[in-house]
């Protein structure tokens, strides 16, 4: 892709991806959310089959993965497409097939369309369950999670706005510090060097050629990061979290 098919792209799409814009449409977030618990709690209220008195290990397995994933998946095609899928409802991402009359001629929509409900649903299906797994491995990070967010949330309140949230220091720090542990994707986005070459630590790179840095790397800098394997969500407050 050249510049100015790159630059097109980026006009098209920038304006959808702004936080005022994402803002807006909090409520379908909301809503999903909500399906996400709903799905939750059915397992964990399940009622016994009959002759068991007991109940079987396998009815109280709960596929997290498959849920965020199913999440992402159903509010992204609400958000960008209006659609409702039903995959949280229905505990499965099958969609029944169509058959289409006549030819798509709209190629690049349909590229694009494919691209947001891919790559945006698996990272943020990856995110949410990393920062899950932290916080279980890391239950007093839990703790301190819950008291932050019950400050702003009703009594009979179940699902937290944007608005409420959006300004926890450790909702937030929890999130940037899972996202450094364990990023979602590990490739920084690619550069070109200047057709003369260029010296980055001491190694000379030829013009013209693509360079990256893995985010799995950088990330785990000591120097930057102190104990880099710790999930400490603390090194993200006060005044030292200011210069991250």
């Amino acid at each position: 892709m050249d510049k100015a098919d790159h630059a097109q792209k980026s006009r098209a799409l920038s304006a959808a991806h702004v936080l005022k814009s994402l803002e807006n449409w909090g409520f379908k977030v909301a809503d999903k959310v909500e399906r996400l618990m709903r799905a939750t709690d059915a397992v964990c209220t399940l009622p016994l089959k009959q002759g068991f008195t007991h109940p079987n290990p396998r009815d109280l397995t709960f596929d997290y993965r498959a849920f965020t994933s199913f999440f992402t998946l159903d509010a992204i095609a609400d958000i960008g497409l209006s659609e409702h899928l039903g995959f949280l409802d229905q505990g499965h991402d099958r969609v029944k097939a169509e058959q289409m009359d006549g030819t798509i001629h709209e190629g690049e929509l349909v590229a694009e369309i494919y691209i947001m409900m891919n790559a945006g649903s698996d990272t943020t299906a990856i995110a949410m369950n990393n920062v899950m797994y932290w916080l279980l491995e890391n239950p007093n990070c839990m703790a301190n999670l819950r008291e932050e967010v019950d400050t702003v949330l009703e009594p009979d309140e179940i699902v937290a706005s944007y608005d409420k949230v959006k300004h926890l220091p450790y909702l937030r720090a929890c999130l940037d510090e899972s996202l450094r542990i364990t990023p979602p994707t590990t490739f920084g986005r690619p550069r070109r060097t200047p057709p003369e070459g260029w010296n980055i630590l001491g190694d000379y790179i030829p013009g013209d050629t693509t360079v990256s840095t893995s985010a799995y790397i950088t990330h785990r800098d000591p120097q930057v990061f102190p104990k880099p394997e710790s999930y400490a969500p603390e090194r993200w407050l006060g005044e030292k979290g200011k210069d991250l």
